[in-house]
């Protein structure tokens, strides 16, 4: 199965993996199969293009541990369902540029379902954009 996830403000990018994928090249981006052990293993990968994301997430951003898969998904969720409403809109074009491709039936794992939690984390600080309304903020 081949299956490309072209995710958030053109800064990320899901990719459903198979070791015999080819190189999928697109307007701004080259996508590259992961390197796994398994010939048929199926992997998940993101990429985040943003150069303050890595120092915010290592630096500010609470350790993976901190989260449940289940608390991160549910999130996602919501958050994806914002980001696209806002893009089909044309709202925030300036940090919102594309759509993102999640699909909440499928199990992303932990640490991808954290990194896509945290940039909309790392989006609602940095960028000032309040995504979602949140208690206790």
């Amino acid at each position: 199965m081949k299956t490309l996830l072209t995710v958030a403000s053109c800064l990320l990018v899901f990719t459903q993996l198979l070791v015999a994928q080819e190189k999928i090249a697109t307007k701004d981006l080259l996508i590259q199969p992961a390197a796994t052990e398994e010939p048929d293993s199926l992997s998940y990968e993101i990429t985040i293009i943003d150069p303050g994301f890595d120092l915010w997430l290592h630096s500010v951003a609470k350790p993976i541990s901190y989260y449940s898969q289940i608390y991160l998904e549910n999130w996602n969720r919501q958050y994806v369902a914002e980001w696209n409403y806002r893009y089909t809109g044309g709202r925030d074009m300036d940090v919102i540029e594309c759509m993102i491709d999640y699909d909440p039936n499928t199990d992303y794992g932990l640490e991808l379902n954290y990194q896509l939690y945290e940039y909309f984390q790392y989006v609602e600080s940095e960028h000032h954009l309040q995504l979602l309304p949140r208690a206790g903020r």
